[in-house]
């Protein structure tokens, strides 16, 4: 929480009230920007504070300093659509959020976009994996000299370690 600060009879600075969390928002979003070399415009960032503000408060403060921390990639830009940012929101508290995590980690590391559609394909393929699975998957992946685009739900599942399945249930021999 982000208090103001006041000044005290002594001439010192005390915390006064706490800062409403729109305000909060605005400074979080203000110094991402700043960490990654961007800037806001007033108008798209008083739309982005609106937005998020309908967001539960703890998972927006948390994934916008998780942003701000992590080194922009090479064809990322320095301020993140309100969408990517939304969608890592709502990833935080998803069932399947490690493997949420493990493939936008791969996607950022390929350079693709990790959208709804891309965590569904592994959802519906890897979900089942334990975390374990994911995260030697993950480190089989990323030390691949071989792989050069963002690894396909098969290429995760054999990463993990387990022998295709046909549609019909089962295994080649």
């Amino acid at each position: 929480m982000v208090n103001t600060l006041v000044p005290s009879k002594a001439g010192t600075l005390q915390p006064g009230k706490p800062l409403p969390p729109t305000s909060q928002i605005a400074i979080a979003l203000t110094a991402l920007a700043a960490h990654r070399g961007g800037e806001w415009e007033k108008k798209a960032l008083a739309t982005v504070v609106d937005r998020l503000s309908t967001e539960p408060f703890d998972d927006v403060m948390a994934v916008l300093r998780e942003i701000a921390d992590r080194p922009r990639g090479e064809r990322e830009t320095a301020i993140p659509s309100t969408g990517a940012i939304l969608l890592a929101i709502a990833s935080r508290r998803h069932p399947l959020s490690h493997l949420r995590a493990i493939v936008a980690k791969l996607a950022r590391i390929f350079g693709a976009t990790a959208d709804e559609e891309l965590f569904g394909l592994y959802e519906e393929r890897v979900g089942h994996r334990i975390d374990a699975d994911m995260d030697a998957a993950y480190l089989a992946l990323t030390s691949d000299p071989t792989l050069r685009k963002m690894p396909t739900p098969a290429q995760f599942l054999q990463a993990c370690g387990i022998p295709r399945v046909y549609r019909d249930g089962s295994r080649p021999e």
